[in-house]
């Protein structure tokens, strides 16, 4: 069967008694159609008027979902969503196709079979769905039928072959990023089918005919592993061997990045602050920052350019990077404030060094009975970083900081990029979700402790 054959059928064509399906038509859009884009029509030849046997697996699939699609017409109630046909004649008043409009009315009802749960009907656009995303969002020139998945469950399904041909690359290859990312897949749709629901699929999928490039499924096959669309798609997050996997990557992040932009009304440099930890972080790093200043205005015998060398000496042991280059990659402007770009791990772990190498400075210059010189503020910097419990700290932060600029200020750390890994959907919550507010409501939220505070001074 044809898509468009599958998608214009009516519980009308099936004959679940007789085993019997009728194809006698066809569906199709006009997208300009302002009350409805889905059209009934002649199928593609007067031969192509045929009955399709039932064999059991499907007899058994089609009765399963009839008796769930009834469920949820119970469930929705008015909310439920019905059709009706509309009769389109041509200027010799011949009727020539039928238009599917939503409507409430019993007269010229139709039950289509493939609907959504809330029985809203999208003709073929359930199946074409993946191959937009891909051709027209994510800017990949192929053909619908390089994509086309199967319908299975209310959701497209990709086998292994499918995915190898689309991305170009060997069945070895996906097989091999399944056993390193087991998990990551398993979360993300990947799941592997046995008994019933595999026969189902196999069914389904041998039944596509030629719409299918990579062959047919063997009925003797135990167990098959398959992935949705978001498994698809993660495939394509990992890959390194294939050129697609690449253009659909360097889209995502553009996407994801326009859509970072709508939400925080066109400015990513300070998403950080979108963070609900961000302020208490930014005021004790203040508290910690003064005490570091202070020790080296009272310890250290060189003039004011120790700050800027010793903070750059911070910065580049936590993340390797001089306040210049940071500010450079995320695009600052001379007004904006280094460390008001910090996400709150960042100004943590700034405030342990600031707050300990104070203390260290300190008892150094108190020990030789007077202020440092510039060689002997330097070992004992050099000492203090090599410390092993700043070592997982650090190597959080980075992870942090890399993964997440590149992913919400499209900004690459390049000395960082070992550390760079896939943001989890928390992070995403965490800066953009309802959780997030912008650095303004949270200090109009917090302003009668400001103001309390005050008071106490």
């Amino acid at each position: 069967m044809r898509t468009g054959e599958v998608f214009a059928l009516t519980w009308d064509d099936i004959d679940l008694d007789n085993r019997i399906i009728k194809i006698n038509k066809t569906v199709y859009a006009k997208d300009k159609e302002e009350n409805s884009r889905w059209y009934l029509g002649p199928t593609k030849t007067i031969g192509s008027h045929r009955e399709v046997y039932i064999c059991d697996t499907l007899y058994s699939i089609l009765y399963d979902y009839k008796e769930l699609q009834n469920k949820y017409k119970k469930k929705y109630g008015k909310n439920y969503k019905h059709y009706t046909l509309e009769e389109v004649k041509n200027k010799y008043g011949k009727l020539v196709e039928y238009k599917i409009i939503e409507s409430n009315s019993k007269r010229n009802r139709v039950e289509m079979v493939f609907t959504r749960k809330d029985g809203t009907y999208s003709g073929t656009d359930i199946v074409k769905y993946p191959f937009k995303i891909i051709h027209h969002e994510l800017g990949i020139k192929s053909r619908f039928y390089d994509l086309k998945g199967i319908l299975f469950e209310d959701k497209i399904a990709f086998t292994k072959e499918q995915i190898a041909s689309f991305y170009e690359i060997d069945i070895r290859t996906v097989e091999r990023y399944l056993e390193d990312n087991k998990e990551e897949f398993n979360e993300n749709g990947y799941e592997v089918l046995k008994g019933t629901r595999l026969k189902r699929f196999i069914e389904i999928f041998n039944n596509q005919g030629t719409d299918i490039n990579v062959g047919t499924i063997s009925k003797a096959t135990t167990v098959l592993g398959v992935f949705d669309f978001r498994a698809f798609l993660n495939m394509g997050m990992l890959l390194v061997e294939s050129e697609k996997a690449k253009i659909i990557r360097q889209n995502i992040l553009d996407i994801v990045i326009d859509t970072i932009n709508v939400k925080t009304g066109g400015a990513t440099k300070y998403i950080n602050q979108r963070d609900e930890d961000f302020i208490n972080s930014w005021f004790e790093e203040e508290n910690y920052r003064r005490e570091f200043t202070d020790a080296l205005k009272n310890f250290v015998d060189m003039g004011d350019f120790k700050y800027p060398i010793y903070t750059d000496k911070i910065y580049e042991s936590i993340f390797r990077e001089k306040s210049a280059e940071y500010r450079r990659i995320l695009k600052l402007e001379k007004k904006d404030k280094t460390r008001d770009t910090f996400y709150s791990e960042i100004l943590d772990l700034i405030a342990s060094y600031e707050s300990g190498l104070a203390e260290v400075i300190e008892n150094k210059s108190v020990e030789l009975g007077r202020k440092l010189t510039p060689e002997e503020t330097d070992n004992v910097f050099s000492d203090f970083e090599k410390q092993s419990l700043y070592i997982p700290l650090i190597n959080k932060a980075r992870i942090k900081m890399a993964s997440r600029d590149l992913a919400f200020r499209d900004a690459l750390h390049v000395k960082l990029t070992d550390y760079i890994s896939p943001l989890q959907a928390t992070e995403y919550e965490r800066f953009l979700g309802e959780k997030s507010e912008d650095l303004k409501e949270r200090l109009e939220e917090a302003k009668d402790v400001f103001e309390r505070l005050k008071e106490r001074e």
